[in-house]
């Protein structure tokens, strides 16, 4: 996983021992020593780690002042011969003027000093303890020489600072006294943009602050692209006026990666994404990237890392679904969101039928829920939904049954027009023998049940409902101007494993009220997924579509690395590998990724003449969304990153 640019980010917060640098030194020295087979590549510390922050003006003491600098010069020591890099922090005198200051060290030496201007300060009667602190950036070029005799630059909160030997992990600081919103963190919001950014939180704990420091961090790191981290002040700061808690938090682009929660001691360890962050932040903004950035040095000697077989972060199986608490209010909103684009498109043509294949299959399952839905909205006949069943040669008498079944249940239309004769015919009619069971065999039956529809909708006044899914336009698991075209496709932006979810969510709904609706539905949820397009054999399905392809929640998986988060073939290797680690043998994974790479190249010719259907949000093929990929793109140019 170090290979793929992910940060190691550690967040210590070690009791505090208020105005004693010796202890508190060594309190982080036992933190350090906890830290170092974690491998992280960044280690913080709150504000004013080495005296504490609510110290007051005891703070400015010229011996305390000289007894925190000699103590960071000990943490330096620490580090000699250590990849990570460590920031403490301790009060700092210069030119006349108090500064809460950041201290970066690495291997051996401290390398730079950052000024945090404290801007609210005088301003905020119940943190009288930070009034001495400046408000002002040092001036360009500063240096500033600690009572040990080394000479450091005394940089500006604006700096941005990189590992020298990784120069594309870079990150940004900042002090934050009030949980400033996105108006007044903007510039910084800018500096974070694609890299990390650290906030030393300021303030004493209240109630609701906790929760409301999430759903900030959550939207901040949303609206920068970037990874923002959160350090609050530690236990053991004066409860003279309130409470600090060492609260710590990471958010990664919208999603919080990690919360230490009140008054925990252990440290936080999190991964966060650099290389996704960065693709992020030039797919919104190209070329705002424009700082100059502070190596920070490592000798050579540590360069070379043994490679990390795990990550700290959260990382889902199935990332389409939600957690289960979240889950009944997740697949209502889907649900809305999906009868809604029905609708609105059923206000331009109020008289219309809506006619859909019903396959008995999850995703005409689904369709038909849908359309359901819609339909009730408006106050219409359900009726007015005209569910077409149209038997093959491979269609299986349960899926025939559960079709005939869920429609009638439901009070939709429903109709059975059988293609055999008709495929037979036009088969003849190519000079097709029709006992070679090719794509042309497979596809007449596609395309006919296609210009079925079509021309019911045509007889009928009718919209042809596409029931094709995310997970299959994304494997070109659809016949061209056949399942792969309708006049609305209220599938299109719904991965199989949200499918399946869905329909699972509405049969728990009805099996209060209406059990045997409900068993339809269970019952199609648990039909392996198939096409039904060759014979039956021995009445069995001949196809299972996962047997061919692969699992489709490795598929959706592959989808969400590959488009959401803008990973590599071999990163998706790499994290598919690790999270299906007891589900999948690695060789079945290797060679559904394989598979999903090389049909999603090959098949985006399809995508390009997709019909309309109403966007989820979550990860969208539809070029008037703003995907954009050439059809003409070889399939090696995915696959030949991959090692053998």
């Amino acid at each position: 996983m170090f290979s793929h640019d992910y940060l190691r980010l550690a967040l210590a917060s070690p009791d505090l021992a208020l105005g004693q640098p010796v202890t508190n030194k060594s309190r982080q020295i036992r933190a350090l020593r906890a830290l170092w087979a974690e491998d992280p590549d960044v280690i913080v510390f709150p504000a004013l780690s080495l005296t504490g922050l609510s110290l007051g003006p005891g703070l400015l003491h010229r011996q305390v002042l000289e007894e925190a600098a000699d103590q960071l010069a000990d943490l330096a020591t620490e580090s000699r011969g250590k990849y990570p890099v460590i920031i403490s922090s301790l009060p700092l005198a210069y030119q006349g003027a108090f500064y809460l200051a950041a201290a970066l060290i690495r291997d051996g030496a401290v390398q730079a000093l950052v000024a945090l201007p404290v801007q609210a300060a005088k301003d905020a009667a119940s943190y009288k303890y930070l009034a001495h602190f400046s408000a002002q950036e040092p001036p360009e070029g500063a240096s500033l020489r600690l009572p040990t005799g080394q000479s450091l630059p005394f940089l500006p909160s604006s700096s941005l600072f990189c590992l020298a030997d990784q120069p594309h992990k870079a990150f940004c600081l900042t002090a934050d006294l009030n949980q400033r919103q996105l108006g007044s963190l903007a510039p910084f919001l800018d500096q974070a943009q694609g890299k990390l950014g650290l906030v030393f939180n300021l303030a004493k704990e209240s109630l609701g602050q906790a929760g409301q420091r999430q759903a900030q961090m959550h939207t901040l790191s949303q609206a920068a692209a970037a990874g923002l981290a959160s350090i609050s002040p530690a236990y053991g700061e004066s409860s003279t006026d309130g409470s600090f808690s060492g609260c710590r938090l990471v958010a990664e682009n919208g999603e919080i990666l990690g919360v230490s929660g009140l008054f925990n001691r252990d440290p936080l360890l999190v991964d966060v994404d650099l290389d996704y962050l960065a693709q992020e932040a030039a797919l919104r903004s190209p070329g705002s990237d424009a700082g100059t950035y502070f190596p920070l040095s490592l000798h050579s000697k540590l360069a070379n890392r043994p490679v990390r077989q795990s990550l700290h972060r959260p990382l889902q199986a199935d990332p389409f679904i939600p957690g289960e608490s979240a889950a009944p209010a997740y697949y209502a909103e889907a649900f809305d969101l999906l009868t809604g684009g029905l609708r609105r498109r059923l206000d331009q043509l109020p008289q219309a039928k809506l006619l859909l294949g019903l396959s008995g299959g999850l995703d005409s399952c689904l369709a038909l829920l849908i359309c359901r839905r819609a339909l009730l909205a408006q106050n219409r006949p359900l009726t007015d939904i005209v569910a077409v069943s149209m038997p093959g040669p491979g269609s299986h008498d349960r899926t025939k049954d559960n079709a005939r079944d869920l429609a009638e249940s439901l009070g939709a239309s429903f109709r059975e027009i059988p293609i055999h004769q008709a495929v037979d015919q036009h088969l003849a009619d190519l000079g097709h023998s029709g006992k070679v069971f090719d794509t042309t065999y497979e596809n007449a039956q596609a395309r006919e049940r296609t210009q079925i529809l079509m021309d019911l909708a045509n007889q009928l006044g009718g919209l042809v409902i596409g029931t094709g899914d995310l997970s299959e336009a994304a494997l070109g698991w659809c016949t061209y101007n056949g399942d792969q075209m309708s006049m609305y496709n209220v599938n299109i932006s719904v991965p199989k494993t949200l499918v399946r979810a869905l329909c699972q969510y509405e049969a728990e709904h009805f099996a209060k009220y209406q059990a045997h609706l409900a068993e339809i539905i269970f019952d199609i949820i648990a039909t392996p997924v198939s096409p039904e397009l060759l014979p039956l054999e021995e009445h069995a399905f001949s196809q299972k579509t996962e047997a061919i392809l692969g699992p489709y929640e490795l598929h959706d998986f592959f989808l969400w690395q590959l488009v959401k988060r803008h990973a590599s073939p071999q990163k998706i290797l790499d994290l598919a590998l690790l999270v299906f680690q007891d589900r999948y043998e690695p060789d079945l994974i290797k060679t559904s990724l394989t598979t999903f790479l090389r049909r999603f190249s090959q098949n985006q010719f399809k995508r390009s003449a997709s019909p309309d259907g109403a966007s989820l949000g979550l990860v969208s093929l539809s070029p008037r969304e703003g995907f954009y990929l050439p059809s003409d793109l070889p399939s090696e140019v995915w696959s030949q990153y991959l090692r053998s």
